[in-house]
């Protein structure tokens, strides 16, 4: 990662976050599309105009031709900028994946802890000689985000890896009880549920629930009124049996102890 870089894409990542890399789209794509540009919107046109074939300098002046030239630059600085800044930024915590166009920029920030799994996609032999791959980031369910033709997909993928294996290794230390894994897992699967899609309204309840459980790690009852009923009802008789049981089992004990004597 050169100092540009971690000066450009700063902007985009948390002050209390360190840029560990930074991720492009391979160099053939922007190459490409300059040649092409050129050659057919630059040289045709100039080598014609300066010719005169088919009386192109008569029919355009030379001042629009020059504006027309402009016109071109600007598109192909437009094109440049659109490669440079559509990458992913990978800090020590999370990779936000930035995708500019039109002037704007379009920003995903995925923590480590969220990737399930990476997949390389090579597109054909001459691809692979030169280095370029799309990589595909899954996370959970069917979302998932994508460097096309990214640039050194080997060592993204193998950045990605040890980032996402750390990551987990800190949630889960090997002196953990499996239950505990659970639980925790289980918990981390009801908050993200709850911050992205479990409701279509919010409400001063839910607002409260929600923070009493991202900050305190309060457990959230997402038991409906009615199933709380039932299942009151169901743990009282079952305590009634539970006693009735303990009872005989207590009578019968003695009776077996006087008998015994």
């Amino acid at each position: 990662m050169n100092k540009f870089d971690a000066l450009f894409f700063s902007q985009y990542v948390n002050p209390n976050e360190a840029i560990q890399d930074v991720f492009h789209r391979h160099f053939f794509v922007i190459i490409e599309d300059i040649v092409l540009w050129t050659f057919f919107a630059v040289i045709i046109p100039g080598f014609l105009y300066s010719q005169d074939v088919f009386g192109v300098q008569s029919a355009v002046s030379e001042f629009s031709f020059s504006l027309y030239l402009l016109l071109i630059y600007g598109i192909l600085m437009y094109k440049l900028f659109d490669w440079y800044a559509d990458v992913w930024v990978a800090t020590d915590s999370t990779i936000v994946d930035v995708k500019w166009k039109y002037f704007t920029s379009n920003l995903l920030y995925i923590p480590y802890d969220k990737v399930e799994w990476i997949e390389v996609r090579t597109r054909s032999w001459f691809t692979a000689m030169i280095g370029m791959s799309d990589v595909v980031v899954k996370l959970a369910g069917q979302e998932s985000f994508t460097l096309t033709s990214a640039m050194r997909p080997t060592q993204i993928v193998e950045f990605l890896q040890n980032a996402t294996q750390h990551k987990k290794w800190e949630h889960w230390p090997d002196d953990r009880e499996p239950f505990e894994i659970l639980v925790e897992t289980l918990s981390d699967v009801v908050k993200w549920h709850l911050v992205t899609n479990w409701k279509n309204y919010i409400t001063r309840d839910y607002v409260e629930k929600l923070d009493e459980t991202l900050t305190r790690w309060v457990p959230i009852d997402l038991r409906t009124p009615d199933e709380k009923v039932v299942i009151e009802h169901w743990k009282t008789v079952y305590t009634k049996k539970e006693e009735e049981h303990g009872d005989w089992h207590d009578n019968h004990a003695s009776d077996a102890h006087g008998g015994h004597h």
